[in-house]
């Protein structure tokens, strides 16, 4: 190419680079982007995780005398579990009902541009929240077990 170039253009200064450095110098901004949004998902879901397992704790702690009573009148360790995880759960559903639409806008806004798009940008949706309820149902589970273990005598005391 130096020998072919200098023959045709020899007032010019060949400029060569690798056609990985062209296509990555195009996608300097989208990277950028791309490693923010991931360092601003994880921080939000690490808050959001804080929050379901203080939410959990919550309900547990108002509900241990209730629990303690069911105990004693014979209820199951699973339907205990499904009482504290349905209140959580509860709250989970109603937040991804508020955030999922503004997700998908969000979504679609940023994709808008781009003329080939990735059939798997919508479908994240879903399965972040089939992770939130997880999460959520994993906290109430571990804390109503701890409420469970408690003797009744002591439970109802506090």
């Amino acid at each position: 190419m130096r020998s072919v170039w200098s023959r045709y253009f020899p007032n010019s200064v060949l400029e060569m680079s690798p056609a990985r450095d062209v296509y990555r110098a195009s996608y300097v901004d989208d990277a950028r982007l791309a490693r923010l949004l991931w360092l601003a998902t994880a921080v939000a879901i690490i808050i959001a995780a804080l929050g379901t397992h203080v939410l959990a704790a919550d309900a547990v702690e108002r509900r241990t005398g209730e629990i303690a009573l069911r105990r004693l009148f014979g209820a199951q360790r699973r339907d205990i579990c499904k009482l504290i995880a349905g209140e959580v759960g509860s709250v989970v559903l109603l937040a991804a009902a508020i955030a999922l639409p503004l997700a998908a806008l969000a979504i679609a806004r940023y994709l808008a541009p781009f003329t080939e798009r990735t059939p798997s940008a919508f479908w994240m949706l879903p399965v972040a929240t089939v992770a939130a309820l997880a999460i959520a149902s994993l906290a109430a589970a571990r804390h109503a077990w701890i409420a469970m273990s408690l003797k009744p005598a002591v439970a109802l005391r506090s």
